[in-house]
């Protein structure tokens, strides 16, 4: 048995995204870091099983920066 290969495809993904954030330092060389950001997608895919998707949205990350010394 094998089965049918699926119809080709085609379509286009957009992404665009940007963030802003600041960053205290514990010391010389640790810091944590507060990002704030915004996200747009929008994906359209052609095909038997065609779909539309658009996302929008606001990010929020945290981190730990660590910077190394000679």
């Amino acid at each position: 048995n094998s089965s049918p290969l699926p119809p080709e495809t085609s379509g286009q993904n957009n992404e665009f995204s940007i963030s802003t954030g600041i960053e205290a330092f514990f010391n010389s060389t640790v810091g944590i870091e507060l990002l704030l950001g915004y996200k747009i997608k929008n994906e359209n895919i052609k095909g038997t099983t065609g779909y539309t998707d658009k996302k929008k949205g606001f990010n929020i990350g945290i981190g730990f920066q660590i910077h190394l010394e000679k």
